[in-house]
């Protein structure tokens, strides 16, 4: 066998060994709380309603920091930058996992003269709920408006909604108290 052929066999299983574990490490689920990588973040936002409802947006970063900013009807407004305890990114993207984030439309609510609104009914003055995940597996944003009601997904979105405003501890910024 020539040298360079022999000296290039070490680099071909090099290079197969990194194909194969490229390969394990982007197959299956796209969120997977076991997979976190730096610079990935979670976003959540409540927007404005026909009353009293809180309008705030939080960023979770893979590192546990946050950014959040209350905008009205909310215990602490203003911008609050911080860490959570270790672990709540990682307790989000379980959530996401459990709820199966991934298969979620991305968008239930009027779509205006559109058409192809999910919505059995629609009821007015609403908040309206933004949901972002930027991650290296998956970018994925989903848009629901509360005021759209009937739809396949519904009990699983407003229990998803429900567990992330658990998980992120919204009582502690929008309750006046506190």
């Amino acid at each position: 066998m020539k040298p360079a052929i022999k000296a290039s066999i070490p680099i071909v299983i090099l290079a197969i060994v990194v194909g194969f574990l490229y390969w394990k490490l982007t197959e299956g689920n796209p969120i997977n709380p076991e997979r976190i990588v730096a610079g990935d973040s979670f976003f959540y936002s409540q927007g404005r309603c026909f009353g009293a409802c809180p309008m705030f947006e939080i960023t979770v970063r893979s590192d546990d920091s946050y950014f959040y900013n209350g905008q009205g009807f909310v215990g602490k407004e203003g911008v609050w930058e911080g860490s959570f305890s270790e672990g709540r990114y990682r307790s989000i993207m379980a959530l996401l996992e459990k709820y199966d984030f991934a298969s979620l439309l991305d968008h239930y609510g009027w779509n205006g003269d559109a058409g192809g609104s999910v919505c059995g009914n629609i009821a007015t003055d609403m908040p309206d709920y933004q949901i972002k995940l930027k991650s290296r597996r998956l970018t994925k944003q989903v848009y629901y408006y509360e005021g759209c009601m009937d739809f396949a997904d519904e009990a699983r979105l407003k229990a998803l909604i429900a567990d992330l405003q658990d998980t992120v501890d919204l009582n502690y910024w929008l309750d006046p108290a506190e």
